[in-house]
């Protein structure tokens, strides 16, 4: 529906550090708050807001398109702009085959468009409902994997991290994660490089924060600040390897 984009005229942002960014939490922790934070870096924004269709309520802020085509002709009248933010609430994934609308949905003919997009943030909400543990779009993938090449940032948002596509989340360079309770989240967490004892220690909205930027050298650090914001806390922590005092250490 949102059909194919004629390259536009390249702009570049000022980029932020982190160009995959893969945000977990519960409900009301402030993983949309941190994403609404990290956005404001950006000048060419696109939210794939999903839970504002459920709810009515979008989100976030810019432009609103609640379908395909709103989005389209959105996109035709600003791409070659410096500086445009959309909040799409519309429809993601449509039926693989037309005539069995309530059969398999997918998502590829979106993100293949969003791939093509340059300079651009891409914010992600309810991450798990565009891909699984065992798919994932492949439009989708390509901006995790190549986005560099055309300026091209991404942040997923998502409740459930053993729900989310390993060969998207294995190549994030930050994992944001607030604590939780489900033992499949938490090993998926383990799995991912974090540290379970440390990220358990943490109550509230504080968060642990794994930033390892493409060729550099991965760090921790923990937000225990009142509000969200975009950046890192203080100084990491030790490392590598990671010792933590106490009980704090790695499993």
């Amino acid at each position: 529906e949102v059909g194919d984009l004629p390259a536009p005229v390249l702009h570049t942002p000022e980029l932020p550090s982190a160009r995959v960014s893969l945000l977990i939490a519960k409900t009301g922790h402030g993983k949309t708050s941190v994403s609404r934070a990290r956005a404001a870096l950006w000048k060419r924004r696109l939210f794939v807001d999903s839970k504002a269709r459920h709810t009515g309520v979008p989100e976030y802020w810019g432009m609103v398109a609640r379908t395909g085509k709103e989005l389209r002709a959105l996109l035709d009248k600003h791409q070659e702009r410096e500086a445009w933010t959309i909040d799409y609430t519309g429809p993601v994934a449509v039926p693989v085959d037309p005539a069995k609308p309530d059969g398999p949905k997918t998502s590829e003919a979106f993100f293949r468009v969003m791939a093509r997009i340059p300079n651009y943030l891409l914010v992600v909400e309810e991450a798990e409902n565009h891909m699984t543990a065992s798919s994932c779009p492949e439009g989708l993938f390509a901006i995790a994997r190549e986005g560099r090449t055309l300026g091209q940032c991404l942040t997923l948002c998502a409740h459930r991290p053993a729900d989310l596509a390993r060969k998207v989340t294995a190549i994030a360079d930050e994992i944001v994660a607030w604590p939780g309770i489900e033992p499949a989240d938490m090993h998926a967490l383990k799995d991912r490089g974090l540290y379970m004892d440390l990220l358990r220690s943490l109550d509230g909205h504080n968060s642990l924060r794994l930033h390892a930027p493409e060729g550099g050298e991965q760090r921790f650090y923990v937000c225990r600040c009142d509000e969200p914001h975009a950046g890192h806390c203080g100084e990491p922590l030790p490392g590598p390897p990671l010792k933590f005092p106490g009980t704090l250490e790695p499993e």
